[in-house]
């Protein structure tokens, strides 16, 4: 099956900074078409609000990005806000800054990832990685960071394979994501662009870019990923515009459910 369109909320972080604006937000997402979110940058936002605004608007969390210090901090109470939400994945942008770039940060951040996935299995939750470029600097040899994670997370840790930076990170995308295979629910559509007045890439809304997201549609269906996350760092103009842009060229062009 074709994964369930979602849309990021880092997209629109600027707007969800406090409870009115993040009551906005959603209403303007959801009449988008979007019923299915991912949940990041909104931690100033009251839990009970959010548990309320997803009620309100029929919108679905399927996963999170929230901080790392919560999980091993602040677990109990982390966990309680989620199943409030009805969101069954706690994931992480990406590793926290106390742990080096190193073989051995990479092995320590693993085996602490993989004790927090099994505290979240026991209430029936997983824990996520979502990636940058970085971990696929090598570290050792020819082995790289996400070389580490890839051997040594467990069955309760998932991968947020965040298809932007693996463009960026020079690998190629539509191989690599079979390595995650059962090891994935979300995946993050963010298209590649390249810019006549700049040196660097560039984010792009889906289909603006020059990314092949028919066949990433395929591989996700051939790994099991259950949702295409929408994310766009930075915009050209109105967020949510842009959201709309990759809303009507993931369901019109790739024909994308939304529920």
């Amino acid at each position: 099956m074709k994964p369930i369109l979602a849309a990021q909320c880092y997209t629109v972080h600027p707007h969800i900074q406090t409870d009115e604006d993040f009551v906005k937000s959603m209403k303007k997402i959801k009449e988008i078409g979007y019923n299915v979110i991912q949940l990041s940058g909104h931690t100033k936002v009251t839990p009970s609000v959010v548990t309320e605004t997803l009620k309100e608007y029929g919108l679905e969390c399927c996963i999170t990005h929230s901080p790392f210090s919560r999980l091993t901090d602040d677990f109990d109470a982390i966990v309680k806000e989620h199943k409030a939400w009805g969101c069954p994945v706690i994931g992480v942008g990406g590793m926290p800054g106390e742990y080096p770039q190193t073989l051995e940060g990479y092995t320590a951040f693993a085996k602490i990832a993989n004790e927090v996935g099994n505290k979240l299995a026991a209430h029936g939750m997983k824990f996520a990685y979502h990636n940058h470029s970085h971990e696929f600097k090598r570290v050792s040899g020819e082995t790289r960071g996400m070389d580490v994670f890839l051997d040594m997370f467990n069955e309760n840790v998932e991968f947020v394979p965040d298809c932007y930076w693996l463009q960026y990170a020079g690998i190629n995308v539509y191989g690599w994501l079979y390595n995650l295979k059962g090891r994935t629910s979300v995946v993050h559509y963010k298209d590649y662009r390249i810019s006549p007045d700049k040196v660097a890439p560039d984010f792009a809304e889906i289909g603006n870019g020059n990314m092949d997201y028919k066949l990433i549609t395929k591989i996700c269906e051939d790994i099991g990923a259950k949702y295409a996350a929408i994310e766009q760092d930075s915009c050209p103009g109105d967020r949510f515009d842009s959201l709309k842009i990759s809303y009507d060229y993931c369901t019109k062009v790739l024909g994308l459910p939304t529920k």
